[in-house]
């Protein structure tokens, strides 16, 4: 049996004599923090455990709103010199609110529903408050919104929500009359928002929660009701989604209802609407139907594209979240679970959009600092700036404090693609490798292992070309131009990264592997050493 040390050196031996220095300081000094592709900054507001920070996020130009409703707080961050920092004083409700649940940001506007607010005594009626930026740090409250009429209970008013250009609100309050729901839509009118309209489900079977998810863009609302049985086959909770137009006299019409005609599986936990294209995210009961992508055709809009996707759980809170921008479609793919590993650690995917409307998958990319933050649960994209919740990371504060990642996308992006197969335990486990990063200088990169073998020395191999040299039971595939030691954590993951130093070639691919030492293990195979495939990253 090989000794992990002597493994090592023995490994090391094999390298080219080219060693490069440059190569070895990027990834001999990690980050002190860690960041995913194109990662800018990440955001700690509310250092409390369980607050979950970045419940929600929403982003225009230089100003960033963030929800943290288990602390029934928000905070409003701006950018400044080259960094996020906080814009004015935290707001905060009543504990128990959920303030923060939902929230929308359109220039000097800032929405933050509460949803399960107690008003008048009434107990998650729920309520949405509004706040105009008029200085630097300098927001004032504007008056708070309720239900029009009498508020009832497990209204949830406020749970959706969202904010045109053109200052339009659409509120929805899915809970009202035992889970019918609805929806309102407000206008500014002598400086606050002021109600135009209250918007119904029609023939919609009861519990079908209405106004659970809404858009709006321009004179265009769109209204979900996940719980909706869709005809023509009227399966339970299939879901659908209605759109209303504003017409010549300043009214909001019924357009059309939208349906997918499939199983049940709650159509519309998540809507994305922008110009001529309307995206609808569905929960988990389905989740092979990630999103299915629409395109107004001038009298009706018409079914274009479905991408499918993995398994994402039973939460609908946790359901892909759609972002439209410039020809391109964003899809978060939030993750709890350690299944399957190459998405353990959430990732967004980014999509061209063809004029047709179908999407190619342009290059996805992943957080690969902490299992379990639910990293995509929330995200909004402005221009160039990308913004994702991750409201379960574990924090110094404690479990689900949660954190905000912050993304440049004007960034070149590298593809990484997988090679070969590794090297499997006697059980036919095989550890698994996940590069991601650009290799552009300053920018950060890195190489995430899961191998399931806690506490075992791990070897990161990496070279500039492939090898394919035959070792233990398996082969090697980067020419080694560095090694490097680490100990697995406790559930086997190894979560690396660098970043990318000036003098490096950043024209020819880099190849990576990891090496597990699991000698006396039940599952070891002959020589001890088990090895994930390589990842490859190649320039665009």
């Amino acid at each position: 049996m090989l000794d992990a040390n002597l493994w090592a050196r023995g490994l090391h031996r094999r390298s080219t004599r080219s060693l490069r220095p440059l190569l070895l300081a990027a990834l001999a000094a990690p980050l002190s923090v860690a960041r995913a592709q194109f990662e800018h900054a990440e955001i700690y507001g509310a250092s409390i455990a369980g607050a979950r920070f970045g419940h929600s996020v929403a982003l225009d130009g230089d100003l960033l709103i963030v929800g943290a409703p288990e602390s029934a707080q928000a905070f409003a961050y701006r950018f400044e010199q080259g960094a996020w920092v906080q814009d004015g004083p935290t707001w905060s409700d009543d504990a128990g609110s959920r303030f923060g649940w939902r929230v929308a940001l359109q220039g000097s506007l800032a929405i933050v529903g509460a949803p399960y607010d107690t008003v008048a005594g009434v107990a998650r009626a729920g309520s949405v408050s509004v706040y105009r930026r008029v200085g630097v740090g300098q927001w004032i409250p504007l008056p708070t919104l309720s239900a029009p009429d009498a508020p009832t209970v497990d209204a949830f008013f406020g749970q959706a929500l969202e904010l045109s250009s053109q200052g339009v609100l659409a509120v929805g309050e899915p809970g009202f009359q035992a889970n019918d729901g609805r929806a309102h839509v407000y206008e500014f009118a002598s400086g606050q928002l002021a109600l135009h309209t209250t918007l119904f489900p029609t023939i919609t079977p009861a519990a079908a929660r209405f106004g659970f998810t809404v858009a709006i863009d321009g004179d265009l609302i769109a209204v979900s009701a996940p719980w909706d049985e869709a005809a023509p086959s009227f399966t339970p909770d299939a879901g659908t989604v209605r759109t209303y137009r504003r017409n010549g006299g300043g009214a909001w019409v019924a357009a059309n209802t939208l349906i997918d005609g499939s199983t049940s599986y709650q159509f519309g936990t998540r809507l994305e609407l922008r110009g001529d294209l309307l995206v609808v995210g569905p929960a988990a009961t389905e989740a092979s139907k990630v999103q299915t992508v629409f395109q107004w055709n001038g009298a009706a809009w018409v079914k274009v594209h479905t991408d499918n996707g993995l398994a994402f759980g039973s939460n609908p809170e946790l359901a892909p979240v759609p972002l439209l921008r410039d020809g391109e479609l964003l899809r978060t793919q939030p993750r709890t679970a350690t299944v399957p590993p190459t998405t353990a650690h959430g990732s967004v995917l980014r999509y061209w959009i063809s004029s047709g409307g179908a999407t190619t998958l342009k290059y996805d990319f992943y957080c690969m600092d902490q299992l379990a933050e639910s990293f995509g649960a929330a995200a909004a994209v402005s221009g160039q700036r990308l913004v994702v919740g991750a409201p379960t990371y574990a924090g110094t504060a404690g479990a689900q404090q949660g954190r905000v990642h912050t993304f440049d996308l004007s960034v070149p992006a590298w593809n990484w693609t997988f090679h070969g197969t590794g090297i499997l335990d006697t059980v036919g486990h095989v550890p698994r490798i996940t590069g991601a990063g650009s290799l552009h200088v300053g920018n950060m990169a890195g190489f995430a292992l899961d191998s399931k073998f806690g506490g075992r020395p791990a070897f990161l191999v990496a070279g500039f070309s492939m090898l394919e040299l035959p070792l233990f039971s398996g082969l090697l595939y980067p020419q080694p131009e560095v090694i490097l030691p680490f100990v697995t954590d406790f559930a086997g993951d190894v979560n690396y990264k660098f970043a990318w130093p000036s003098g490096l070639p950043a024209s020819a691919p880099i190849i990576a592997q990891y090496f597990v030492y699991i000698a006396g293990h039940a599952v070891a195979p002959p020589d001890g050493v088990v090895a994930t495939n390589a990842s490859v990253g190649t320039p665009p």
